[in-house]
């Protein structure tokens, strides 16, 4: 008669010796994640003087953080967060400001430029 010791090893080694399926997982950002072309609106607010208004094109990258719900948005040199929440993303961190994704493929993105003392709206389209 065999020992139960060596019957418990032999077939706890055989079972752990089976592949076990991956599990896929999605996350909620990927679809967000990529080049926006925009149209930049800012206006500058001076003390004791008119409203400065510019209007340009810029491109918008999105990139996912490592935490979660987390987006990290690099305009030119600077770098913003934002919390998204369905298609809805609310300032993170040290950043002013909230945006929405249209679908997939659009976003609309306001942020308070406090240095400069303004504020900056970008609309666009996903390259």
């Amino acid at each position: 008669m065999k020992n139960p010791l060596f019957i418990l090893l032999t077939a706890s080694l055989s079972f752990s010796s089976f592949n076990r399926p991956a599990f896929l997982t999605s996350d909620h950002r990927d679809s967000y994640v990529g080049n926006y072309l925009c149209i930049r609106s800012c206006q500058r607010l001076h003390p004791g003087q008119e409203s400065v208004i510019q209007d340009d094109t810029t491109s918008i990258s999105i990139a996912k953080d490592r935490s979660d719900s987390i987006l990290n948005i690099s305009i030119g040199r600077s770098i913003y967060q934002f919390k998204l929440k369905n298609e809805t993303m609310r300032a993170y961190g040290g950043t002013h400001g909230q945006g929405k994704f249209f679908s997939t493929d659009s976003i609309a993105l306001g942020l308070s430029t406090s240095l400069s003392g303004g504020v900056c709206s970008y609309k666009g389209r996903k390259k």
